[in-house]
């Protein structure tokens, strides 16, 4: 769901405050929440305005993508430019939300999956030694400022999802689906270790 496009970030996080209060209300009014209020959280992404040649910005052109939990407390950014010229340098250590085997909630496509962690976002200091040893061609983009996820289902179902689109679970997982993905964590470990 879009609420709008706003002038600053500024303007936008006032939107979404206002959409967040006016949800509560509705839902204290009702005396339940409905399908609507259940949000995994928030996006907002920065994109060039100013441009009379592209109306529709493609995803080249965005300057950075902002994730908020659903009550409106910043979660996640990414600062790094989504075009072809940009460059990721890996985060900060406290800035990795995630470890491998934690269970996540991913949204894609507008809907959330459930997944485990397999691989975190490079740091800093792994980018540094890696460009050191290979400057001529290593380089990170924004893709890179990524968790490798593993989600159930035959074969290998992982997937590299943007730290922006990466939750904590929105509701309480079973010990069911927590053993199979922790099964499928250790089947995955196993068949990348035998290549």
């Amino acid at each position: 769901m879009e609420i709008g496009y706003f002038s600053s970030i500024k303007k936008a996080e006032q939107k979404m405050h206002k959409h967040i209060k006016e949800r509560d209300e509705r839902d204290k009014a009702d005396n339940e929440p409905d399908n609507w209020s259940q949000y995994l959280g928030f996006h907002i992404t920065e994109i060039p305005v100013d441009d009379e040649e592209n109306i529709y910005p493609s995803n080249d052109q965005i300057v950075s993508v902002r994730s908020y939990t659903p009550d409106g407390k910043l979660w996640d950014e990414c600062l790094t430019s989504h075009g072809f010229d940009s460059k990721f340098y890996g985060r900060n250590p406290e800035e990795i939300r995630f470890h491998r085997g934690d269970i996540v909630e991913v949204l894609m496509g507008g809907e959330s999956y459930l997944g485990i962690v397999w691989g975190v976002p490079p740091v800093m200091s792994h980018f540094m030694q890696c460009a050191d040893k290979h400057p001529e061609w290593f380089v990170m983009d924004c893709t890179d400022d990524s968790y490798t996820i593993f989600y159930l289902g035959a074969g290998d179902t992982h997937g590299h999802s943007e730290c922006t689109n990466v939750f904590p679970p929105s509701k309480p997982v079973s010990k069911s689906i927590e053993k199979r993905l922790r099964e499928k964590l250790a089947e995955m470990e196993e068949l990348y270790k035998a290549e």
